[in-house]
């Protein structure tokens, strides 16, 4: 079968067409939906797979059952850890953007003489540098 387009005579932005294609496409979500409840569902399963580990690793009841308590305490404090590193991530993203973040890119005007302007341009990671340009 031959598909028309695909292959090593598609340009870069045929190829960027794809990727992006292939990643907002409704079949990319179906097999990312599957992939979340086959990960998900593997904590609701303990009952199934403990006899295993019970034989396998030579637990008693006692310590499969400080296993599985373990089992979710971490899966509850993720979730509450994860909640809060978000929020310190929000209140980070609020104070950098009340900051003038673009100040070093700025020009810094000086004054002017004749039909030429000199000016201090922000550049090379904080490096300032002479510039001649035309008034207008």
């Amino acid at each position: 079968m031959v598909v028309e387009g695909v292959g090593s005579t598609m340009g870069l932005s045929e190829k960027k067409n794809l990727i992006i294609q292939v990643i907002t496409g409704r079949w990319f979500v179906v097999f990312a939906s599957f992939l979340i409840m086959s990960a998900s569902g593997a904590t609701y399963m303990f009952g199934l797979y403990s006899g295993t580990i019970k034989q396998a690793l030579g637990y008693d009841q006692t310590t499969l059952n400080l296993l599985s308590f373990f089992k979710d305490l971490g899966g509850n404090l993720a979730t509450l850890i994860g909640a809060f590193v978000s929020l310190i991530l929000v209140a980070r993203t609020i104070q950098f953007y009340k900051g003038d973040i673009y100040k070093r890119y700025r020009s810094e005007p000086v004054e002017v003489e004749g039909d030429t302007a000199e000016m201090k341009v922000v550049q090379n990671g904080g490096e300032r540098v002479q510039d001649e340009a035309k008034a207008t």
